[in-house]
């Protein structure tokens, strides 16, 4: 009687102690996938959710994503998620341009302390992209959901990168999360990725038709 009445979130947080259910709202537990050892990639990104703060709940959310050389599976290589300052951003986003020199694009939210940060660094990074959100949060993780459940997204083996339990954790409470800037980061790197890819498969399709 209780289950019913609690339905699957509540039962999993009220029954079992744990606020995740075996199945999350957006992305399914099934739907997670690891690497241990990194598969080839052939583009990067970086993704960033801009929220300097440096006390309070708010973090800055950094994410490096790659995609393997057929354009068919999505690779979480790594991740900066801390409380940060204005400048600590910047000192953040540095680095990983500086880890990544190839990247083809530092992927930034076009809003409130984002626009900051791009007129900032526009000028001493290559690759600033600004990026207007279209849809809210959840309209968002829909729209890559398919993704993850055809099995196209890996990420760290949380063995060897402990941070990837939160990670995971956030994935599967959103959108009921106490937090979601990393899925933000995501959800972010994850639909410019794909549009990209689709259009090089459009590209490709179209040369060898010529």
């Amino acid at each position: 009687q209780l289950k019913k009445e609690l339905g699957p979130r509540g039962e999993a947080s009220q029954l079992q102690q744990q606020p995740v259910p075996l199945s999350g709202s957006v992305f399914e537990k099934d739907y997670v996938k690891y690497w241990i050892e990194r598969p080839p990639i052939k583009t990067v990104v970086s993704s960033w959710d801009c929220t300097f703060k440096e006390t309070g709940s708010s973090y800055v959310v950094g994410q490096v994503w790659g995609v393997t050389a057929d354009a068919e599976t999505y690779v979480l290589l790594e991740q900066t998620r801390k409380r940060m300052s204005f400048s600590e951003t910047l000192s953040a986003i540095r680095k990983i341009a500086h880890l990544y020199p190839t990247a083809s694009a530092h992927l930034i939210e076009e809003k409130a302390n984002g626009s900051a940060i791009i007129d900032t660094l526009r000028d001493q990074i290559p690759g600033i992209t600004p990026v207007l959100p279209l849809g809210g949060k959840e309209a968002r993780a829909h729209a890559v959901e398919s993704l993850w459940s055809s099995g196209q997204v890996l990420l760290p083996h949380p063995d060897h990168h402990p941070w990837v339990n939160d990670f995971t954790q956030e994935l599967l409470e959103f959108p009921s999360s106490l937090h979601d800037d990393q899925v933000d980061a995501m959800t972010q790197a994850l639909s410019w990725l794909r549009e990209r890819m689709l259009r090089l498969k459009t590209f490709t399709r179209s040369m060898n038709n010529t």
